[in-house]
């Protein structure tokens, strides 16, 4: 097994790329709402390998970055302020993230999910001055309508509730959107196709969550939208290899030069040949 905590001492005579003054800074984002127990309970047995197959592939590479990552859960407004939106600590290493994620239970829903809090907390992060240089946003619905923002607020409890709470200002998430591509974030969306009808979420959206992740990644410009199969039997081993490759994509573009393309070359031919 690799030691972790060796990476952060590699020689500089073996660095061929160091990163730029920003350092990957990466929110995962994940819808934590009753669909989506499998994506939790894989991550949570995963987020290990994450990180030590990130760091092993650097030191291969010689690629030195110290990477900072935290997880974000959201769920909607049915769940009220102390569930709607969990975070756990800005962590370089995945013991205390894994923690974080063994705390998390997936409950709620309401169709639609509330994905603009999720962007919203990171850009909240931004303006208390954490540089985030990547969003990885997984999820099996799309995000509320502004016409939903409103009403689900208003059926869980209304002005009189929320006005008391964190979420006071309602917000959507185009506009969260626009402030993280105003802040230079590179978002990934990663997409499970949760096997529930539309109809029977109660969801209004005539767009299906692919073409509206993908919407989202083609607006920041950058980064890339996937389909999430966890139903598989390597549905663990397909998402770590999405993130994990995420976030190497992330390291390579802040080294500059050929460091993502080597970086990606690496992770492929060493983990993912026989299972994509």
């Amino acid at each position: 097994m690799i030691n972790r905590h060796r990476i952060w001492f590699i020689s500089t005579v073996r660095v061929h790329h160091a990163c730029s003054l920003v350092r990957p800074v990466i929110a995962v984002l994940i819808d934590a709402t009753g669909s989506m127990s499998d994506v939790l309970n894989r991550a949570k047995r995963q987020v290990q390998m994450m990180m030590e197959r990130t760091y092993e592939i650097m030191d291969e590479q010689n690629v030195r970055c110290a990477v900072e990552m935290q997880f974000v859960v959201y769920r909607n407004y049915s769940s009220k302020e102390s569930s709607l939106l969990q975070y756990s600590t800005w962590e370089s290493s995945s013991d205390n993230l894994r923690s974080f994620l063994e705390s998390v239970t997936a409950s709620g829903g309401q169709g639609n999910e509330a994905i603009e809090i999720a962007f919203a907390h990171v850009n909240n992060e931004i303006q208390l001055g954490k540089e985030v240089t990547q969003v990885i946003l997984i999820g099996d619905m799309p995000p509320n309508t502004m016409k939903e923002v409103r009403t689900k607020r208003e059926g869980s409890g209304g002005d009189s509730y929320w006005h008391t709470t964190k979420f006071a200002i309602p917000t959507y998430y185009e506009h969260e959107l626009q402030r993280l591509i105003d802040a230079e974030v590179t978002v990934y969306a990663f997409y499970v196709n949760s096997g529930f009808p539309s109809i029977l979420l109660n969801t209004s959206s005539e767009k299906t969550v692919r073409e509206v992740f993908q919407s989202i990644v083609d607006k920041s410009g950058k980064g890339l939208c996937e389909e999430l199969n966890v139903q598989s039997d390597e549905g663990g081993l397909r998402l770590t290899d999405l993130v994990t490759k995420a976030v190497l994509s992330n390291i390579g573009e802040l080294s500059g030069g050929d460091a993502k393309e080597r970086l990606l070359r690496a992770y492929i031919e060493k983990y993912t040949q026989g299972h994509q």
